[in-house]
């Protein structure tokens, strides 16, 4: 599963503008980039007259606009889709989500706090809280982070999250030679390998585990 860090915090207290300054600094480290913004008002992206807006008014429940330079997709919904979801449809080829909002949600969070703005921490530990970025000192047992500092964060979080995955723990070698594989299709060998596996008699808990295939047989596919 792609990391999914959630940042939190009370309106106002500089989310969005610290992630503006932490998304450069962890693309610039190699990695890919996704975010994911809760809102809880609703929102239209489309334009009234443009013909995307005009299929979804007809009725489509699912309308898509391609362009050269990207893709919009708008999609009705009776309830809304959960994070975990969201990631699995539409950026399983990411190496790391962060996202604004979804306090509720069970994933490792950075609460942006500012001292302006009082009050007390809005998350804790057993809440999965990760870090604060903060303009004031708080007491906290979680590592503390200044808003004009972003570089820290993103080491953390690089050290914590993407090196782990960046280690590769599905290694695929051809011949002998070693293919490297992103972070999308390590997880995508590892879920299928371990759901094939599982059901095969006497098998126990393993560390690890090795897989041979001779294709010296195949037939050769002539070019067209």
């Amino acid at each position: 599963m792609v990391p999914i860090i959630t940042f939190v915090g009370r309106p106002g207290a500089g989310k969005t503008t610290f992630l503006d300054a932490l998304i450069p600094l962890l693309r610039a480290k190699g990695y890919r980039i996704g975010t994911i913004k809760h809102g809880v008002h609703g929102f239209h992206v489309d334009q009234a007259g443009k013909d995307s807006w005009r299929h979804a008014q007809a009725g489509a429940e699912v309308a898509i606009i391609s362009t050269p330079q990207g893709l919009g997709v708008f999609r009705s919904l009776e309830c809304e889709i959960g994070l975990e979801e969201l990631i699995v449809a539409y950026l399983s080829d990411i190496d790391l989500v962060l996202a604004e909002g979804f306090k509720g949600e069970r994933t490792p969070k950075i609460e942006v706090h500012r001292g302006a703005l009082g009050g007390e921490l809005l998350t804790d530990e057993q809440e999965g809280l990760l870090g604060v970025v903060s303009d004031v000192v708080l007491p906290t047992k979680v590592p503390l982070f200044s808003p004009n500092d972003p570089q820290s964060l993103a080491d953390y979080l690089e050290e914590k999250f993407l090196r782990k995955r960046a280690s590769e723990e599905v290694q695929l070698a051809i011949d002998g030679r070693r293919v490297p594989l992103n972070p999308f299709v390590q997880d995508l060998f590892h879920s299928l390998l371990l759901a094939m596996v599982a059901p095969l008699k006497g098998i126990g808990p393993f560390s690890q585990l090795s897989l041979r295939l001779d294709a010296s047989n195949q037939k050769k596919v002539a070019p067209q």
